[in-house]
């Protein structure tokens, strides 16, 4: 086969082929011109002249005047390991300016915030907590939180509070606020925990995370004192923010797009950072235009992405994992499944045990290894699907389609890394040499690297891990990137079939095989996502 043979209707896609090019094309021509005539006040704004000088120049005049104003203590610790701590615990990203002070505590209170801190087994710390706590809410919110905001600054500590508490836990009032970044929400009792008042269909009760201000009845106990940076991190489209100057007004820092760093001054306006400029001119600025540009449509392209993973999270689309096997049976479910829809069942069996072709809502069921994760995902997006239950059994073909193309077991890992390596006009591929991949049981060096590499893990990328579990055999695993911190640039949440598709942090994804290392990354280019997507 010559080329990355993607169909439409079964005919070739050269001709798709050229119409995707210029689709790209006049795509990034008309985002090109929405982006420069945005007037919301968090995207880019050009400093307008005054009295002949280059907005470049004003704005350098701007970032003196805050770098002359005193700094604010910030959270030097919680700096030092930001990255490792998002992507091993659920939390927003921000800023603070100052580090948030513990309440005042009895004796025995005291002694268990210490356990926690300086335990070297947290878990077990935890636990006793819990039990000198359990009919005495506010004991344990005074322990925990810290002027009303769940702070902590050790990783392990971190991942450990974010899994073993719970609103419900905290608090016995029949509403609460938490504040998350720059929004406040409303959540109110239900049983023994919290569900929001504005909650989304299909979001689940309201969940505690790392940095959240929760507090009930009249308000919190002093104004915010965090700064959130992700949502003019993501109107900028930048990769990560290096701090430079935070005062109680302004943040000063450069904000990184590749391999170029521009300097931003940032407004303070209640808990959020606002956009004021950039110093930025001459070629650097067609360079910024350039990546926004093409950022903006990758955003495009990956939402639909991520509106597929979490219709499959929506479905639990079952792992391809027998009930009762004979050996090493993953993976043979599908077959039967695919058989019996075709052949217009509503059940198959397999060892003896009954298996349903379609979910309660009709949604058909096929079963999936993690690849099939993966290509389902692409595939869905780019509308190749079964058709639900009471329509005609059969397989619509969309813009993409994985079983025309000649890949020998596409539902291997490692045969989907070397397709990718095949085909450099759809998709960038690296490779970890063995001797540079860092199991995930060394923790602290994995996540570093990824913090020092980010730019090599961007959301929307394919991961493949391998390495041996608890069987001693080795295993390959897959995932999505599906978001990253504004501040390091670390990616922090995947997504994957691992059980069911659920959207995790790096912590739960892999601790059940610390052995497992990163062996290669997949990033689709934006001919394939325009592909994928489509003109519409």
């Amino acid at each position: 086969m010559s080329g990355f043979a993607l169909v439409r209707n079964s005919r070739p896609y050269s001709i798709a082929l050229v119409v995707g090019v210029l689709f790209v094309a006049v795509v990034l021509q008309q985002y090109g011109s929405r982006l420069r005539n945005r007037r919301q006040t968090s995207e880019v704004k050009t400093v307008p002249p005054r009295d002949g000088a280059q907005p470049d120049q004003i704005c350098e005049a701007r970032i003196r005047k805050a770098l002359e104003q005193p700094t604010v203590p910030g959270t030097p610790r919680l700096e030092l390991n930001r990255g490792e701590i998002l992507a091993r615990a659920r939390g927003e990203s921000v800023l603070f300016r100052r580090e948030p002070k513990p309440n005042k505590l009895s004796s025995l209170a005291a002694q268990l915030r210490a356990e926690l801190d300086t335990s070297p087994t947290p878990w077990t710390a935890l636990e006793s907590v819990l039990k000198k706590t359990f009919k005495n809410p506010e004991l344990l919110r005074r322990i925990l939180l810290h002027e009303d905001y769940f702070y902590v600054d050790t990783p392990t500590l971190a991942v450990l509070l974010t899994a073993g508490i719970s609103l419900g836990q905290l608090f016995t009032d029949s509403e609460i606020s938490v504040t998350r970044g720059n929004r406040t929400r409303r959540a109110t009792r239900r049983g023994r925990d919290y569900v929001w008042l504005d909650a989304a269909p299909g979001e689940s009760e309201a969940k505690l995370w790392l940095f959240d201000r929760v507090y009930a009845g009249g308000g919190p106990s002093s104004e915010d004192f965090h700064v959130s940076i992700a949502p003019v991190r993501d109107s900028l489209r930048a990769n990560a923010f290096q701090l430079e100057h935070l005062t109680d007004s302004a943040v000063v820092g450069r904000f990184e797009y590749g391999t170029r760093y521009i300097q931003t001054l940032l407004r303070i306006e209640g808990n959020q950072a606002v956009f004021d400029c950039e110093r930025v001119d001459g070629q650097a600025l067609r360079d910024l235009r350039t990546w926004r540009t093409e950022a903006r449509i990758r955003e495009l392209y990956l939402a639909k992405l991520r509106e597929t993973i979490e219709s499959q999270m929506d479905e639990a689309v079952p792992f391809d994992e027998p009930k009762t096997e004979e050996g090493q049976q993953d993976g043979k479910l599908r077959l039967e499944w695919r058989a019996a829809y075709l052949r217009g069942e509503n059940g198959f069996k397999f060892n003896g045990d009954n298996y349903p072709v379609f979910d309660p809502k009709g949604r058909p069921r096929q079963p999936q290894v993690c690849v099939d994760f993966i290509t389902d995902s692409w595939e869905r997006t780019a509308g190749t699907h079964f058709l639900p239950r009471g329509e005609e059994r059969k397989r619509v073909v969309g813009r993409i389609d994985f079983d025309a193309l000649e890949i020998e077991n596409r539902r291997s890992v490692e045969n989907m890394l070397g397709f990718a390596s095949d085909h450099p006009e759809w998709f960038e591929v690296l490779t970890i040499p063995e001797p540079e991949r860092i199991p995930f049981a060394n923790r602290h060096a994995f996540f570093e690297h990824l913090q020092t590499a980010h730019r090599d893990f961007a959301v929307g990328d394919v991961i493949a891990i391998l390495g041996k579990r608890d069987d001693e055999r080795l295993h390959y695993h897959s995932f999505f990137i599906v978001a990253d911190e504004p501040i390091t640039g670390i990616p922090t949440l995947v997504a994957s079939n691992a059980g069911r598709p659920r959207i995790r942090t790096w912590e739960a994804e892999m601790q059940n095989a610390p052995r497992r290392a990163i062996i290669g990354r997949i990033r689709p280019r934006l001919r394939f996502l325009s592909t994928m997507v489509g003109p519409n």
